[in-house]
């Protein structure tokens, strides 16, 4: 499936609200570290206070949008 796919499905309102919540916090800590090069998945975690399968979702929804990079967690450094 593809991300738009996943936006149009029954839970899209629902990825797109997370998928917010995780720019928003991104935003947020590029804001106060501009040189911040690394989000880790357990930080994300905490601050936005996922369960783990609302982690495991929005893992899926960032490797689908191509959104991740090398300042993205769920990468080798975990």
């Amino acid at each position: 499936m593809t991300f738009l796919g996943v936006l149009l499905t029954d839970q899209g309102e629902e990825s797109e609200g997370l998928l917010v919540r995780y720019l928003e916090y991104v935003r947020d800590r590029c804001k106060t570290d501009p040189s911040l090069e690394w989000v880790r998945s357990q930080e994300v975690e905490a601050a936005l206070g996922l369960t783990a399968p609302r982690s495991r979702l929005l893992r899926q929804l960032i490797r689908l949008s191509h959104w991740w990079g090398g300042g993205s967690g769920f990468g080798d450094q975990e």
